[in-house]
């Protein structure tokens, strides 16, 4: 019996609290009935019944147990594991698993069981489940599980994974599976590695099974590569087949060893009958000039298994703007191993090509396999033409009319063969017209000699020697070669004087005049003064004027040069007189001197006229033509009758009689004396024209010459002994 008091205020209510405990003999429907009386302390009379029941029910608890520790899984491997359920409550009870889902979650988690089971009271159920790791996952992992009965309780339990690490290669090849190789020919194809598993894996090596005879395979060197959980390696599985190998077709099979995993590839090996030219050309580069075509040698060999037709062809590209190309043939039949050789010639058509070089491609196709075709890289230069010459004089010094000589070398500085003329240019030599050298070549020592020229000057001279290319006639090299003309000149012959008129007739008081050219007949340069000598220059006034109408007797010319010289008489007598004068030129030659003359100008100055007179012989009066007409007839018979006279005495006597007279007939003619000059008598003394100061002349002088009277200081021109001048 249980109680309890309690104080309620008004309008108040308050909770009573109790317990039922069913005692462990209660079975599942037993009642408890119960009845509440409530009443009023301060009146017992006042009082409240309540009657109620308590019915007994199941007691329902449970434990959930899954595996000790995580759950260790290899991907892709199922692994089984078991949750248990653990009934603790008073009757039999049904109890359901479901697994969560988790779509992100690399663990895969099914029901291998029922998913309810039944377990008494006190006793345990039991679920099987798989569980599967994805490819690639590793590590620790979890997965949910909810137990429930009748969907009104239940427990959660998380489910521990740890997925190991795996080991796993592939291997991939073509796409197609094949290695294709043409007899005599290798292929190459490119294996893929891939390490799928979730460890780093060391590669080691590679192996391959089923080759056949005249097959040789190069495997991939991969030993101790490093290959880590997800990566990939491409490597390269070479395969050659020799020319004598048939066509056929084999199956291949590549393994792949690494320390935790083995892989395997099957490829198709197929040995295809090749079709494929060669192309040989003898040379790569061509150098070629506008003045000729070069040629080059192809050699086109069949290097397939059957006979084939290969058609040749050129890509020149811009290269056909500056060359002219083409080939002797554009096909060629070949059997196997066969050859034929093909000549392609090329010429330069217009400038301008890159001096490095352009390239042009033969190409050689096969009619059986297009596909199959061979190139070869030719790179055409434009020529470029030069020389060098190297002149070696034995004696670069002579005189005029001699010779000089030596040796000469050549140097082809162009990027091809060349002929190369040789000249000479401003002497005439005799050398080897021409050479040829092949690039960069140097001649050997080729010997010259040229003749110098009559009238060469002396001092330094130059002439050249001219190399000129045959490929490209601007290419031209001169090398100049400079050598020394003594000077030579003769005495007798430095000048030559030449007046244009050597007889001159001066009219009365009047004046005329004459040209004379000097010339120099030496090789060296020359410089002197002119005057005149002789009889009877003192009569006149002389000037002398240059070309230029400058008043000089001076002149100073180049070798071989010439200047004329105006020289005017003006008479300064009224008397008729004949005078007789050479030009002398006073000449500095090679720091010598020497003298010449012109000839001899005989000059005559008409007296004041006269009224014209005739004679009277006998009574009879002739005029001036019948009496020089007489007189002309009184000589002729003067003359024959001394030839009469003559042929009556001794030859000897006759001969030294002329001689006499002639030098009496010399002695006795007079000269006529111009103004301020006298003549030397034969104690070698003179009388002064202004002061008659009779004057000694020094030793030494000869006339004619000049001499200062030392009384009263007139210049004195002294003409030659006694009457009769001497030149």
């Amino acid at each position: 019996m249980l109680s309890y008091t309690s104080t309620i205020d008004v309008d108040v209510s308050e909770d009573l609290p109790f317990q039922v405990d069913v005692g462990s003999t209660a079975s599942v429907g037993d009642v408890c009935a119960l009845r509440l009386t409530s009443t009023l302390a301060s009146d017992n009379s006042v009082s409240f019944v309540r009657d109620f029941s308590f019915e007994v029910d199941r007691e329902i608890t449970f434990v959930l147990q899954g595996p000790n520790g995580p759950t260790v899984l290899d991907p892709l491997t199922e692994t089984m594991l078991e949750v248990r359920v653990f009934n603790t409550g008073t009757e039999t009870e049904t109890f359901s698993l479901q697994i969560n889902s988790n779509a992100s979650s690399p663990i895969s988690l099914v029901l291998d069981t029922s998913s309810s089971v039944s377990v008494e009271a006190g006793a345990s159920g039991m679920w099987t489940l798989k569980a599967t790791a994805e490819e690639g996952s590793l590590g620790l992992y979890d997965r949910l599980v909810v137990v429930t009965h009748d969907s009104l309780i239940g427990q959660n339990l998380s489910l521990e994974f740890d997925v190991q690490p795996r080991s796993d290669l592939t291997l991939q090849g073509p796409l197609d599976g094949r290695i294709v190789v043409q007899s005599g020919e290798s292929s190459s194809v490119s294996i893929f590695i891939e390490n799928v598993g979730t460890s780093d894996l060391l590669l080691d090596t590679f192996t391959i099974a089923g080759l056949p005879g005249g097959v040789d395979a190069v495997l991939p060197d991969v030993d101790e590569f490093l290959l880590e959980a997800g990566a990939t390696h491409n490597v390269s599985l070479n395969v050659s087949a020799s020319a004598a190998t048939s066509a056929r077709t084999d199956t291949l099979t590549l393994q792949l060893f690494s320390d935790g995993a083995v892989a395997v590839l099957d490829v198709e090996l197929q040995v295809v009958d090749r079709t494929l030219a060669q192309l040989s050309p003898n040379k790569n580069q061509i150098i070629s000039g506008p003045s000729a075509a070069t040629n080059v040698t192809i050699e086109v060999t069949n290097i397939g298994t059957l006979q084939d037709t290969f058609l040749l062809s050129i890509g020149a590209g811009e290269t056909s703007n500056y060359f002219e190309i083409s080939l002797s043939k554009t096909s060629v039949n070949l059997g196997i191993g066969q050859s034929e050789t093909v000549v392609l010639s090329v010429r330069e058509t217009s400038a301008g090509a890159n001096e490095n070089g352009l390239p042009i491609n033969i190409v050689a196709t096969s009619t059986l396999d297009p596909s199959s075709t061979d190139v070869t890289l030719l790179t055409l230069i434009p020529m470029t033409a030069g020389s060098d010459l190297e002149i070696f004089p034995d004696d670069a010094t002579t005189q005029a009319s001699g010779s000089i000589s030596g040796m000469l070398k050549v140097r082809n500085t162009g990027n091809s063969v060349d002929v190369f003329t040789l000249s000479s240019v401003g002497l005439d030599c005799e050398i080897q017209s021409s050479v040829l050298l092949e690039p960069g070549q140097t001649s050997d020592e080729l010997p010259w000699s040229c003749e110098i020229p009559s009238d060469a000057l002396a001092g330094t001279n130059a002439f050249s020697f001219r190399s000129s290319s045959n490929a490209r006639s601007n290419a031209v090299q001169n090398e100049v070669v400079t050598y020394t003309i003594d000077a030579t000149w003769d005495a007798s012959s430095v000048v030559s004087i030449t007046v244009d008129s050597n007889e001159i007739s001066i009219p009365y008081l009047g004046g005329s005049s004459t040209t004379v050219t000097v010339s120099n007949l030496a090789n060296i340069g020359i410089s002197g003064r002119l005057t005149l000598v002789g009889v009877g220059d003192g009569v006149f006034n002389i000037r002398i004027n240059n070309t230029l109408g400058e008043n000089t007797d001076a002149f100073t010319l180049e070798p071989g040069a010439s200047e004329i010289f105006v020289v005017r008489f003006d008479a300064l007598t009224v008397d008729e007189t004949v005078a007789e004068l050479r030009v002398r030129a006073l000449v500095q030659v090679d720091g010598g001197s020497a003298n010449a003359e012109s000839d001899l100008i005989v000059i005559t100055v008409e007296g004041e006229p006269q009224a014209p007179q005739g004679v009277t012989l006998l009574g009879v009066e002739l005029g001036k033509q019948t009496t020089l007409q007489t007189m002309a007839a009184g000589y002729v018979l003067f003359a024959l009758a001394l030839v009469a006279l003559r042929l009556r005495k001794p030859t000897t006597s006759s001969a030294e009689g002329d001689e006499e007279s002639e030098e009496e007939e010399e002695e006795t003619k007079e000269y006529a004396l111009g103004p301020n000059e006298c003549r030397m008598d034969t104690n070698r003394r003179i009388s002064c024209p202004s002061c008659e100061a009779r004057l000694a002349v020094p030793g030494g002088n000869e006339p004619p010459f000049r001499f200062t009277c030392p009384t009263c200081d007139s210049s004195i021109r002294v003409v030659e002994y006694g009457s009769s001048p001497k030149f």
